[in-house]
Parts: structure tokens; C-alpha cells; sequence
């Protein structure tokens, strides 16, 4: 059986894992958010910055991976690594549709609701957070372009990152 990985952030532009196959996929019954609390990678528990997660709603476009049988575990493990850490995101199991017309199910990584570091922030909130937080790996701005730039790359709108990088870089 084929392992899929989901990516509709970071793992986007960083996978933490070896694969043999990426696709433009589509997961239905979630959307992308701004609403993960990031005090280290984006910023710090002084002044935390903002990072995404996958929340009940609409839909969600990114990217599937395929992974070789051999390395199932050590992928896993290793997104589990940086994705489990403090009960931020559950990995869920979920229907996929990939760009080429297949349906699969892949491992996505959902905003646990529940976690101190989720909430539905205003986008004023999300506006002042992303624009002054950095942390271990940058800067949230920095998030927010890269993870821009990749979804430029897929042809992908999203309107709440289109929304906050005009917003934040004056475009």
C-alpha cells in the first residue's frame, strides 16, 4: 500500500522525508489558516509569530507525496518529529484527489483545536503577528512569502495568503 503525505505548508517547500512521487492534490473538508501560534520556528513566546493549519472548511490545495515502501517509518517519524511536537496538529488520515484524476489516502497533519497555540485569530491580529515575528527559521514574513511563492508556482489562489502579503508587504 502506498504512502501519501499531505503538504499545504512548509513541508511544501521542505519535506522532511525522501519520496518518489509529488503531485498538485486537492483535500476536501479543510482549508488553509493562519491560525497556529509559532514560538520558536517563526518566533518566540515574547513576540510569536504565526504559521498555518488545516481547519474544518472548504477545501485545501497543496501538494501529495508519495513515499517508497522502504521508507514509510523514517517518513513518518520524521514529519511526526516536527509536526507532533506540544499537540499542535493531529496526523489524520484523509481523501485525497490528485491532479492527475486519482483518489488516495494520505497522512495530513490538522490544527489540533483544542491546543493553547490554535486559535481563530482576527486578521488584524494575524497582520500584526506575521509582521513583527522571527524566529529559529525566520521571520513569519518570510513564511508567508515562501509559502506565497509556492503556491504562485501551482497556479494555487489562496485568498487569505493573497490577502495578508498585500497587506503586509504593501503590494
Amino acid at each position: 500500500m502506498d504512502l501519501w503525505i499531505f503538504a499545504y505548508g512548509s513541508l511544501m517547500t521542505k519535506p522532511t522525508f525522501d519520496y518518489v512521487e509529488r503531485i498538485p492534490a486537492t483535500l476536501l473538508g479543510h482549508s488553509r489558516n493562519f491560525c497556529i501560534l509559532s514560538n520558536v520556528w517563526r518566533g518566540t513566546p515574547e513576540k510569536p509569530g504565526l504559521v498555518v493549519g488545516l481547519v474544518p472548511g472548504n477545501q485545501c490545495q497543496g501538494f501529495a507525496f508519495r513515499i517508497a515502501p522502504a521508507n514509510h517509518a523514517a517518513a513518518l517519524a520524521a514529519t511526526d518529529q516536527v509536526e507532533l511536537i506540544r499537540d499542535v496538529y493531529h496526523r489524520k488520515t484523509v481523501p485525497l484527489s490528485l491532479a492527475d484524476g486519482r483518489r488516495v489516502e494520505g497522512q495530513a497533519y490538522v490544527a489540533n483545536l483544542d491546543s493553547a497555540e490554535f486559535r481563530d485569530y482576527s486578521p488584524e491580529e494575524k497582520i500584526a503577528m506575521i509582521s513583527t515575528a522571527a524566529g529559529r527559521n525566520g521571520t513569519s514574513a518570510q513564511y508567508l512569502s515562501d509559502l506565497r511563492a509556492r503556491l504562485q508556482e501551482l497556479s494555487i489562489l489562496d485568498e487569505e495568503v493573497e490577502t495578508l502579503y498585500r497587506l503586509i508587504f504593501k503590494e
